[in-house]
């Protein structure tokens, strides 16, 4: 009447659906379980270049903990982050200081806010280093102990830049 299939044609087609559900679902869990371990990887070199034990990272409430401690945010905020809905503060505050605690501009702690998949592992990655004499949000009159050269721009350690013998100023 209606063009309807007989019943012994109706299980092909929802096997098929069944199969199609089970390999977008692995291939979603599959992707998952990539995003986890890339970003427990790139946490555990955070925590390393912050000057923390590595494990530290993997334990969900001890490494808020830890990085609001190396991050220098009161430990107060831990109540406003676990809060639903209003514990996005805290993220975007911890954010911003991570950018800064690694020498950062602006631009990379919106990164870290909006895309943490590609940014955590940009900074674990790189040779950004943890400087703890850079000022967060909740500190002041903290400054950078790195000195760059106005030549070239690297790190100068010494009177001469070792990259360009331009004198420091």
């Amino acid at each position: 009447m209606y063009n309807e299939l007989p019943y012994e044609y109706a299980g092909e087609y929802s096997n098929g659906f069944l199969q199609f559900v089970a390999i977008f679902s692995l291939i979603f869990l599959l992707l998952f379980l990539v995003i986890l371990v890339v970003m427990l990887v790139a946490n555990y070199k955070i925590f390393k270049k912050a000057g923390k034990n590595g494990w530290e990272c993997l334990i969900p409430i001890y490494a808020t903990i830890v990085k609001f401690e190396f991050l220098n945010i009161p430990l107060w905020f831990l109540l406003i982050y676990l809060i639903p809905g209003v514990g996005i503060i805290p993220q975007v505050i911890m954010s911003i200081n991570l950018a800064k605690k690694f020498d950062k501009d602006a631009f990379f702690a919106l990164g870290l806010i909006i895309l943490p998949v590609v940014f955590y592992p940009i900074l674990a990655f790189s040779d950004a280093e943890y400087n703890s004499n850079a000022a967060g949000l909740f500190e002041s009159g903290k400054v950078s102990d790195k000195r760059y050269c106005t030549n070239c721009g690297n790190v100068v350690t010494g009177k001469y830049c070792s990259n360009c013998g331009f004198k420091r100023v």
